[in-house]
């Protein structure tokens, strides 16, 4: 006779349905787990079964070991990050395809152009019906010089964008500005879009710290991308310094491949004449915030600007660009200022009006993480993420 508490455990064991299993696909691997990680935990509490597609992974050592340490399987696939060609995308397309019916994923989450689009459309011919994007900012492509090779690239971004949208069950923005942008190039309808306060902050994690500095200490953090206003930093930092030598200026980011990237020999010249200390590349970027006294992002154009969030949460007022997705981050003379892009000189004007009265670098310190609790905490973030992929 079948022993009874046998059979029924092995009932319990076929009937017990398989993980939810979904593909977070993106571009860059470095940035991972600071912009992904708490996605990620929640996701798995949530009882998906995740894995992850990035080009550069093995780049990564330390990425790698933390998404081992979480159960995560990960997976390298070729992608020619910054320029269309056909050959080599069509190689990255078919990689994705092949690890995504091999691991037989139920949902699709991604991010930056390239894995929207073809995550996308591999998604669509899988069958895979739950596929969602976010759109993290419009990218160079849209905000780049005008010239004829730049308005072919964004016809052919334009196009692929309608194309992939058309399979997505739902997109995140990171700003308003964004979504509008979108719907205006007719590139989506409103229906299917959700807004996102960034790709939010871990509070807990980006927490304030008491460090006294002797001198007022600008930072700077991100890609040194022309874009990204590193060129109007340093031209501001070299006219305050020669009023106030006892102020410093840092810089915290390293050289990106983006054909509006900073020159190698521009960043040793401004390091040479004394105009910055350079941090490089931080795997962790909170000692360099907590030693600064103002963060400084002087961008043409974000989705939500990464850096401004971590800063606020930490503590720091904010100086940045009144366009969009920075200026979500700022309530001007509140907890910073909000100034033109583009524009060394109201940089300058605003940094003089913190050195004048450093009173205010506390005061709107403590409004900036006021801010940032209320506004852009993560977990309130991933709760609308979850909630539009278990819909």
């Amino acid at each position: 006779m079948p022993n009874s508490k046998s059979s029924n455990f092995k009932n319990f064991v076929a009937t017990k349905p398989a993980k939810k299993k979904i593909a977070i696909i993106g571009s860059y691997a470095g940035s991972l787990i600071s912009f992904r990680g708490n996605l990620l935990v929640d996701l798995q509490k949530n009882h998906y079964e995740v894995i992850v597609l990035l080009p550069d992974i093995n780049k990564h050592p330390t990425v790698a070991s933390r998404l081992d340490c979480m159960g995560i399987k990960f997976f390298g696939f070729p992608l020619k990050g910054n320029r269309i060609n056909p050959f080599s995308d069509i190689k990255s397309l078919i990689c994705i395809s092949r690890i995504l019916k091999r691991e037989s994923v139920s949902a699709l989450l991604l991010y930056t152009i390239k894995p929207v689009i073809y995550g996308s459309i591999v998604g669509r011919l899988l069958g895979i019906r739950k596929i969602f994007s976010i759109i993290t900012g419009v990218g160079f492509v849209f905000t780049g010089k005008d010239s004829v090779k730049g308005r072919i690239v964004k016809f052919i971004v334009k196009t692929l964008y309608k194309f992939a949208f058309l399979f997505n069950k739902a997109i995140f923005f990171q700003n308003k500005d964004d979504l509008n942008l979108f719907i205006d190039l007719k590139l989506i309808n409103r229906q299917n879009t959700l807004l996102t306060n960034g790709s939010g902050v871990d509070l807990d994690y980006y927490a304030p710290e008491s460090v006294v500095s002797k001198v007022t200490n600008f930072l700077f953090i991100g890609r040194l991308l022309g874009d990204k206003g590193i060129r109007e930093f340093i031209i501001a930092a070299a006219e305050v310094k020669a009023i106030n030598p006892n102020v410093t200026f840092s810089v915290c980011g390293w050289i990106d491949h983006s054909p509006d990237a900073i020159t190698q020999n521009e960043l040793d010249a401004w390091i040479t004449q004394g105009v910055i200390n350079y941090l490089g590349k931080m795997e962790d970027v909170r000692p360099a915030i907590a030693e600064s006294s103002v963060m400084v992002l002087p961008s043409y154009r974000e989705g939500t600007p990464r850096s401004v969030l971590e800063a606020m949460s930490m503590g720091k007022p904010i100086i940045t660009c009144d366009v969009p997705g920075c200026r979500e981050t700022v309530i001007d003379g509140i907890n910073g200022y909000l100034v033109p892009h583009k524009s060394p000189k109201s940089l300058v004007l605003a940094m003089e009006k913190f050195i004048s009265n450093p009173k205010d670098i506390l005061d709107m310190g403590y409004n900036s993480r006021l801010i940032a609790s209320e506004k852009f905490n993560v977990i309130d973030v991933n709760k609308i993420i979850l909630n539009a992929i278990e819909t």
